[in-house]
């Protein structure tokens, strides 16, 4: 056994023993909320389909209907063959970004491959020394490895202190040519909501900019399903916002809307635009067409909104460790091989809900995270509550 090879099984043997061993489980079929694993059925507690369009036959018929008339068209390809710089720029991409800026009433926006991609890339584009950004302690590792890339200073403030922050960029603003505030909207293993108006507030009193990533509140929050920075009448304050396609809009891709001198700018310096195949024609296509639908899903987001409630008031009122106000609910267990277990009791039951770990949350801070949707039956909320209380005792 070479020495690398030695390295990594030592490595990995140190993950099962510690209870933070990750394997890839393959999902065989979808039909609504639930999967298919090893050919066992269960409840799927653990997708980013929000709004259960990932898993709409319908939406997907009418769709496939739309692109049968079009298999000529360029907008239907399965492959852009290219990068966008190159021949990869087909029509479909600038009528999408065309049609998501105005959605948004901004002035220009960018799609990019993934929200890895986007994340990584704009903050290694836009800031350099010279420049810092201040970013909320449990921002995405995407939005971490952007900081990383950046050669700007960075300094993380505490989990929604927006007094810390304010002190930060007391004693730090004067120091730098350029600030940059960075946040997501809902945040992922928690579940809670940042105070976007607050944030307006604070980067307009130091003159800095404001990030928002709203990957976890695009088409789940706001009348028009924009997220949280619509809902609170906050979009036209922020300067770049943050979304993603992959998530509650069933699709793939990550867009920023923002200023056309941005966007140019981000076409000639963000390395993970330049140096990628875009995406096929095809997934922007389907982009552009749920655009379309979301803001029509009124229904889906107060059913979203009221199974989150349910389950939250049942996971209190049986005094189990929860968090958040969004569609993301945690059940926080706390320790490693007490999370894994209950997450393998939950499958006996039927519910699949993978346990979460460091490094992807604190140590110490392992959980079950229930990623609600709006086609989960009022019965089966209930279920999922019952099933953790039989597999806590």
């Amino acid at each position: 056994m070479t020495r690398s090879q030695d390295k990594i099984h030592h490595e990995l043997l140190e993950l099962e023993k510690n209870s933070r061993l990750r394997t890839l489980k393959t999902v065989e079929e979808r039909e609504g909320n639930y999967i298919w694993i090893s050919g066992v059925r269960y409840l799927n507690c653990s997708s980013n389909d929000y709004l259960g369009i990932a898993g709409d036959i319908r939406l997907k018929k009418k769709f496939l209907e739309w692109c049968s008339d079009r298999l000529d068209f360029l907008e239907t390809d399965l492959s852009s063959s290219s990068s966008r710089l190159l021949t990869g720029n087909s029509s479909i991409y600038d009528k999408t970004e065309k049609f998501i800026a105005e959605l948004y009433g901004k002035e220009d926006c960018i799609i990019f491959s993934s929200g890895y991609h986007m994340n990584a890339g704009f903050f290694a584009a836009m800031y350099e020394k010279g420049d810092l950004i201040v970013a909320d302690k449990l921002v995405h590792a995407s939005i971490i490895d952007g900081l990383k890339l950046s050669r700007a200073e960075h300094i993380r403030y505490n989990h929604l202190d927006n007094e810390h922050l304010r002190k930060i960029l007391s004693e730090n603003r004067t120091k730098y040519r350029s600030v940059v505030i960075v946040t997501e909207s809902v945040f992922s293993m928690d579940g809670d909501t940042a105070d976007i108006a607050e944030l307006v507030k604070i980067s307009g009193e130091f003159d800095a900019q404001l990030f928002v990533d709203e990957a976890h509140a695009v088409g789940c929050a706001g009348e028009k399903g924009l997220g949280i920075c619509e809902k609170t009448g906050m979009t036209g304050r922020i300067d770049f916002l943050a979304g993603t396609a992959g998530k509650a809009l069933g699709g793939a891709g990550a867009f920023i809307v923002c200023d056309s001198a941005v966007k140019q700018y981000l076409v000639n310096r963000c390395r993970s635009f330049i140096f990628t195949t875009a995406l096929p024609p095809m997934n922007i296509s389907w982009m552009k067409f749920i655009f379309t639908k979301v803001p029509e899903m009124k229904k889906e987001r107060a059913e979203l909104t009221l199974n989150s409630i349910s389950l939250r008031k049942l996971f209190i009122q049986n005094g189990l460790a929860t968090a958040g106000d969004s569609h993301i609910v945690p059940l926080i267990t706390g320790d490693d091989a007490r999370t894994v277990a209950l997450s393998e009791k939950l499958k006996d039951s039927g519910i699949f809900v993978p346990s979460i770990r460091p490094p992807t949350v604190p140590a110490g801070a392992s959980r079950l995270r229930f990623s609600l949707t709006a086609k989960m039956t009022g019965p089966e909320i209930r279920s999922i509550a019952e099933a953790v209380l039989e597999a806590l005792k």
